[in-house]
């Protein structure tokens, strides 16, 4: 694990906006709409698809799943974008099943609070395909104070 600086990006995808009970059944249906379209978006994306955690809004997680914008492309029709600014975060590669990812981002808050690094909800997961069949995912967890992320417009 280590922490890095990324670079600002824009990640347009669908939205999901649910208690966290409900996240198990409302992103798989969004991955689903983003996957539908993925010829559509290979020549948008820049690097594999992702799922970016929001943070906590009105007692509801916020995810956004799709894909980082190249530079200058257009958001796609149905989509909604966010401008991800540019900050420090931890790093970390997780080989296995999607399933494990959880206990991967498990792993790093548990390595930020032994190493008295501070973590806020922010996350970021790439490395999804439509296939399902990945077998590695680069996990980033934002530190605190958080950066905050905005809106930057629907497709």
């Amino acid at each position: 694990m280590e922490v890095v600086e990324q670079g600002g990006m824009t990640v347009a995808g669908v939205l999901v906006q649910a208690p966290w009970q409900r996240l198990w059944d409302e992103v798989p249906k969004a991955w689903q709409q983003v996957f539908q379209r993925a010829p559509e978006l290979q020549a948008l994306q820049q690097g594999p698809f992702m799922d970016v955690s929001l943070g906590l809004v009105d007692s509801a997680y916020l995810q956004l799943v799709g894909v980082r914008l190249r530079e200058g492309a257009a958001v796609p029709r149905g989509f909604t974008a966010v401008h991800i600014p540019a900050q420090k975060l931890l790093r970390h590669r997780h080989v296995g099943p999607a399933a494990g990812i959880a206990d991967s981002f498990g792993a790093m808050y548990a390595w930020a609070r032994r190493h008295g690094v501070a973590l806020g909800d922010f996350k970021l997961d790439f490395g999804y395909l439509p296939s399902g069949d990945e077998t590695e995912h680069e996990l980033l967890a934002g530190l605190l104070p958080e950066v905050a992320w905005r809106s930057a417009h629907a497709g």
